[in-house]
């Protein structure tokens, strides 16, 4: 499973960015940058994740793997050019099932 807080910590470091600099390019709070690079806002959701590649300029491939992968930047770019409702749908889906592996993890005691 991706940690979000390793992902910001490298692309940081890779990227020899300040937290004051990412802020001002996302548009977010310094205290939002600093709750996803410690793990305290361990899921955010994938319009943040967005949000913060756009205003980085980097890819979400980029920011989650360290690389470059194609289609999760493929799926951010079509996610972008759907209407606000349809978007709305995909994400409601997505936590859905997000709710429904978390569930089964427990129930089967999976980590």
């Amino acid at each position: 499973m991706l940690n979000i807080s390793e992902c910001m910590k490298r692309t940081i470091k890779n990227k020899n960015l300040e937290v004051a600099e990412i802020a001002k390019k996302t548009g977010m709070s310094k205290s939002t940058i600093h709750d996803l690079e410690n793990g305290t806002t361990a899921n955010p959701t994938i319009k943040t994740i967005a949000r913060l590649c756009e205003g980085i300029e980097i890819s979400v491939d980029e920011f989650l793997y360290g690389e470059k992968k194609g289609k999760i930047q493929t799926f951010f770019n079509k996610f972008k050019e759907l209407e606000e409702e349809e978007q709305e749908t995909l994400l409601t889906m997505y936590e859905g099932a997000r709710h429904a592996v978390s569930e089964r993890k427990k129930k089967y005691n999976i980590k």
